[in-house]
């Protein structure tokens, strides 16, 4: 379920919890932020014009709107978690009658950089964690795909699919990794917790190129992989790296989950979290709704034509 925007105030782009009117420039704010920026500014931050008024009032109307909002989304979140979140993931369809099922195909792109552990993560699912003995894949040229299926119907209605794309991170792939892009549901951007440049390559690249070229609205967990590496470094630099990951995800309102492939810390966890965020954003489920029945429909279309002659 997504958030209507007028929910989100201007100055934080969070959810607002008690709503404002500056009555000269007709926008609703969050009080304490409002507050804040009417120490600093002198303008509207909406229209940046010079204000000769800067008194507000609450706005109660748009409080209850959202207070409505915020409670409706919390059980149906609850109710969807409760129905649900006790799937597994499979590597193949669990029952032979669920192919008359229609089927819900979710996609995500694993995105980042090389060397941080995108292949490793995809195939981690088979596994629960990357078995010791297994040797570390080679970096990927062009795109792998992986396919997955849920233990359970969605809905009690929908069997679901799960397409991973783990497209290149190295920079001659480019054009092929711009279709992974544009065409994904969820998005699990990953940064390797032992190399801060890898974090500033999603800050510079591949956090605006999804932004500039997704079509749809897409989910987004910032992943950041190594965990068990990551715990032997210093501790100034773990305060560090970890301050910086934080200011990243705050300014995109993005989750964040640790994971460590070789321990097994949190990739089922990831998986599932990214299915349920999907599945609560009714701009991504209702259109794979659709287009599921629809496909279904087409089906029976074409058993019950009579053959050409």
């Amino acid at each position: 379920m997504s958030i209507p925007d007028e929910y989100l105030c201007p100055i934080t782009r969070d959810v607002m919890k008690n709503p404002v009117l500056l009555i000269e420039d007709g926008y609703s704010y969050e009080e304490n932020a409002l507050k804040s920026w009417l120490e600093n500014h002198n303008t509207s931050p909406m229209t940046n014009n010079f204000l000769k008024n800067r008194t507000f009032i609450s706005n109660r109307a748009l409080k209850s709107l959202i207070n409505d909002f915020l409670s409706h989304k919390r059980i149906t979140s609850e109710k969807l978690s409760r129905e649900f979140l006790s799937f597994k993931i499979l590597t193949r369809r669990p029952y032979v009658d669920w192919k008359s099922k229609p089927t819900i195909t979710i996609i995500l792109s694993v995105l980042g950089p090389c060397q941080v552990g995108k292949t490793i993560l995809s195939q981690c699912l088979q596994y629960g964690h990357w078995p010791a003995n297994m040797p570390i894949p080679p970096s990927t040229i062009g795109c792998d795909l992986l396919f997955y299926h849920l233990s359970k119907l969605f809905k009690e209605q929908f069997a679901v699919a799960l397409r991973l794309n783990d497209p290149s991170g190295q920079d001659r792939f480019e054009s092929v990794t711009n279709l992974y892009f544009r065409q994904c549901h969820g998005a699990l951007f990953l940064t390797d917790m032992t190399n801060p440049e890898s974090l500033e390559r999603l800050e510079q690249y591949w956090y605006p190129r999804l932004k500039q070229l997704s079509i749809n609205p897409v989910e987004v967990i910032l992943v950041c992989t190594k965990l068990d590496l990551f715990e032997k470094q210093e501790p100034v630099y773990r305060e560090a790296y970890l301050r910086r990951v934080e200011q990243f995800a705050t300014k995109h309102q993005i989750p964040i989950v640790h994971v460590s492939a070789y321990r097994g810390d949190n990739i089922e966890y990831l998986f599932k979290r990214m299915i349920i965020q999907i599945m609560e954003n009714d701009e991504l489920i209702d259109p794979l709704v659709t287009q599921a029945l629809s496909c279904v429909k087409q089906k029976s279309v074409k058993k019950t034509s009579p053959c050409c002659l």
